[in-house]
């Protein structure tokens, strides 16, 4: 290309002159601007000051900016994971609870059946 312009980077933000159309450092397109007579404020300058581009300017016509479809699809996804490992917790504390019942009803009638076999010990009937 020939002609010096004035370009900007939106992978490094590099901004300077340059006779390509890629950036110096990252080898990014550029945005590229015909340098201007420096008493006349450079387009890209203009239109980086613009209210419309600034962080909490109001969106651009057109423009939605409620979440898009991917995000609400990824939201959906993590509800459903979360709710999948709530159940698995819930049927993991279930399945320890019923092992302790039976534990212990074991134990129980293991008891009874040791206090019966006393029983008969000391009474002499065997």
């Amino acid at each position: 290309m020939s002609g010096n312009y004035k370009a900007v980077c939106y992978k490094c933000s590099y901004t300077g002159a340059v006779d390509g159309t890629h950036c110096p450092l990252c080898q990014f397109p550029l945005i590229l601007e015909a340098c201007a007579e420096p008493d006349v404020a450079p387009a890209l300058e203009r239109i980086f000051d613009r209210t419309s581009v600034r962080v909490g300017a109001p969106p651009l016509p057109g423009v939605d900016v409620g979440p898009r479809k991917a995000q609400l699809l990824m939201q959906a996804r993590k509800r459903r994971i979360e709710r999948q490992r709530r159940i698995t917790t819930e049927r993991e504390i279930q399945r320890t609870q019923r092992r302790s019942r039976l534990a212990v009803g074991f134990v129980s009638v293991g008891a009874v059946v040791a206090g019966v076999v006393a029983a008969v010990l000391v009474s002499g009937a065997l």
